[in-house]
């Protein structure tokens, strides 16, 4: 991980400029390809709760692919178009910056055999930047982010991830404590200077 482009307080008002999002509005940031394994579907089909207890909410899906067509349907017959914003695939460079827009980050692939093993690296990259991150609990980042003592809460489901979502919108306490955590773990484990470490240590040994 480049800890170096993914840190904590890069400036993101371009990027909220841009997207017209307000500086007193949550925003809960998904970044990926949307795949039809996504569960984005499912969690903006859930979403309205959200906004009920948090009326200004904003969801922001950075990300393009072939579940656009049905989650676009979702959004408008909901009627959550204000709510809801589709940006289509963003620059890598800009990534750091949707991420320090963000409240709350959130991955919601469906779990199955088919993707419980992958490693969404994008998780990896909110909790870098000192998000509290809701993710569902692929063994592919569970082993490598085990839960909130790195900076992670893990939901079996979507819909599930709702109600982690709206607790931690509203406690700032909480969203510090794990953002803190996930740093700290993150950059003393899996920087860059980190790995390269290890792995001068690895091949001096089999010198």
């Amino acid at each position: 991980l480049d800890t170096g482009l993914f840190r904590p307080g890069v400036d993101c008002s371009e990027v909220r400029q841009k997207w017209g999002i307000k500086e007193n509005e949550p925003v809960i940031v998904f970044i990926g390809t949307l795949f039809d394994f996504s569960g984005l579907d499912e969690f903006i089909s859930h979403f309205p709760p959200v906004l009920k207890e948090i009326p200004q909410a904003k969801l922001l899906i950075v990300g393009d692919g072939v579940q656009r067509p049905k989650l676009e349907r979702i959004i408008s017959e909901l009627g959550l178009e204000k709510q809801v914003i589709l940006t289509g695939f963003q620059p890598y460079q800009t990534m750091p910056q949707y991420i320090n827009l963000a409240t709350v980050c959130i991955n919601t692939f469906l779990v199955s055999e088919t993707t419980m093993d992958f490693f969404p690296a994008k998780i990896m990259q909110y909790v870098a930047c000192g998000k509290a991150t809701v993710a569902t609990a692929l063994r592919g980042i569970t082993t490598l982010l085990p839960g909130e003592s790195h900076g992670v809460v893990y939901s079996n489901s979507p819909t599930e991830m709702i109600g982690d979502v709206i607790a931690l919108l509203k406690s700032p306490e909480r969203r510090q404590r794990l953002g803190e955590a996930g740093v700290s773990q993150v950059t003393g484990k899996y920087s860059y200077d980190r790995i390269a470490e290890e792995l001068e240590t690895i091949l001096a040994t089999a010198i």
